[in-house]
């Protein structure tokens, strides 16, 4: 058996990192805690908390970049929606509007972000409400797909 070091999943408290996480999003963080399944993550401003099972790939203190084995950029890909500025009450009041029928140019003024989010959090809205296939989704859209799912309780 190995030191817990060299398993996937165990990281140095204080240690600091760069995560590529699952909604496409590459983030610089020191790792302040570790407990079930879950990482805090403390950056200059803020701490987030992340599930180990979101973040794709990571690169620890002095390996390679993350940079060198990643595949050559092909075709058009979408900017990745900031987990951040969709916290929890907020995706709850999306989700309240999507129900009410409510369309997405009224609910990206009311949630105060483009309607171009609010359309693609629609789409795995609706893949975690099992009314759309989630293997029809880009790999960003099917982690908010997760994210849905436990905003919804389930």
């Amino acid at each position: 058996m190995t030191d817990d070091v060299d398993q996937p999943g165990a990281f140095t408290l204080g240690g600091t990192y760069l995560f590529e996480l699952a909604n496409g999003r590459r983030i610089t963080a020191t790792v302040t805690a570790q407990a079930g399944g879950w990482l805090r993550l403390d950056r200059a401003r803020s701490t987030l908390h992340v599930n180990i099972s979101q973040i794709v790939c990571y690169q620890a203190p002095g390996s390679a970049s993350l940079a060198d084995d990643a595949p050559e950029a092909s075709g058009r890909s979408r900017p990745a929606i900031d987990p951040q500025d969709w916290d929890e009450p907020r995706l709850r009041r999306l989700a309240e509007g999507y129900l009410d029928g409510q369309g997405d140019s009224e609910l990206a003024t009311i949630c105060e972000r483009s309607r171009s989010e609010v359309r693609r959090l629609r789409r795995s809205f609706e893949a975690a409400r099992g009314n759309l296939d989630p293997d029809r989704l880009g790999e960003q859209d099917r982690a908010w797909s997760v994210r849905w799912q436990a905003v919804l309780g389930g």
